[in-house]
């Protein structure tokens, strides 16, 4: 009875192509490296300027300073990989699976890191020290999410073999970082090895939604918290009615630039959970060059959104001390009101470090 199942499972999927061919493979391939290219150039160019301004130790910069850095070790990680798909390496087999795991592994830090810096804006809205403990447990599991994600890649043998045929073998197919198809017919057969891929990839799609969550409920929090801040005084002034657009805005904006940049991953993750999906179909492989384009992408965006966009990095840095505001990159991006997240005037540039801190705003 089992293997009449079986047989009878083999016929309706044989028209089933559970394997991207070549040339889209190569395609995948040079445009991850182009986007995760930029990745590298965009947060690098953060975090580079957050270490020579010396301000990584700073509560309001050290978030954002800890993201660029995985974004770089992310995009580097894409990089190294794809290079690896083209090469001629010996054993690259065992190479991809540490390319490959790494490379996810500093994406599932960066997104905890991302709940961490909302985390950040929250507790310097509410002005106290009660969640100092909790900013401190959200940064070591933000760095401890990846510890189950290892355990699972590295006991488990996730590349044993590699079935025959064009599409697996002329070049190194296991080093594409994607999501795989469950009867990926280029992976090894052993139903211990499948087990392990499945479950990897089960606890990434979890992380990934637990981001999308996350991120929603805490900025629907600090949107919240500035209304409550603004009407304490009584009657709602514009500018503080300024100030609460400002932050639904920014927050809209925080949450939308990872849906974006990750959205067709989570579908692709689900979609290729079925058995009867052909991933050469227009409407999936479409969704494959979307996520090759904006997931390695996320360090770049994220530069301009938590970086080069934002009022507080600027001034962190003091890029506006005798600096035209057109010489600024991104500087015409920020809102032209004054609001709690500091678009800062001439006057206010003059201010003292002390000033500076003891009127401290949130990191949006």
């Amino acid at each position: 009875m089992e293997e009449w199942q079986q047989s009878t499972m083999n016929i309706s999927h044989s028209n089933v192509t559970t394997v991207l061919s070549v040339q889209q493979q190569e395609k995948i391939m040079i445009i991850q490296i182009t986007m995760a290219t930029l990745s590298v150039l965009g947060a690098g160019s953060t975090f580079t300027a957050m270490v020579w301004r010396d301000q990584v130790t700073k509560p309001e910069m050290l978030p954002f300073f800890q993201l660029s850095m995985v974004d770089v070790l992310a995009a580097m990680g894409i990089i190294l990989s794809c290079s690896l798909y083209i090469s001629d390496v010996n054993d690259t087999i065992n190479v991809c699976n540490i390319t490959t795991t790494f490379a996810t592994a500093f994406y599932m830090v960066s997104f905890a890191l991302t709940i961490t810096f909302a985390l950040e804006s929250l507790r310097q809205l509410k002005g106290n020290d009660q969640m100092d403990r909790l900013m401190s447990i959200a940064y070591a599991v933000s760095w401890a999410v990846i510890l189950p994600y290892f355990a699972v890649a590295f006991l488990t043998d996730q590349w044993n073999t590699l079935s025959n045929g064009e599409e697996c073998t002329k070049h190194n197919y296991q080093c594409l970082v994607i999501m795989h198809h469950i009867d990926d017919k280029c992976m090894g057969k052993d139903r211990a090895e499948n087990r392990g891929r499945d479950t990897i990839k089960a606890y990434f799609l979890a992380v990934l939604i637990s981001t999308f969550l996350s991120l929603t409920v805490l900025y629907l929090l600090i949107y919240k918290r500035v209304k409550e801040k603004n009407s304490e005084g009584g009657m709602v002034r514009q500018e503080q009615h300024t100030k609460a657009q400002y932050t639904r805005n920014r927050g809209i904006l925080h949450c939308a630039s990872f849906v974006v940049c990750w959205l067709p991953t989570l579908i692709i993750g689900f979609v290729t959970y079925s058995h009867s999906v052909s991933v050469t179909s227009r409407p999936v492989y479409s969704l494959y060059i979307m996520q090759a384009i904006l997931s390695p992408s996320q360090g770049f965006m994220n530069s301009i959104i938590y970086g080069w966009s934002r009022a507080t990095f600027h001034r962190a840095l003091r890029l506006h001390v005798n600096v035209s505001p057109s010489r600024v990159p991104f500087a015409n991006w920020r809102v032209r009101t004054t609001s709690i997240y500091h678009t800062f005037s001439d006057h206010e540039a003059e201010s003292s470090d002390a000033d500076f801190n003891a009127n401290r705003a949130p990191l949006m």
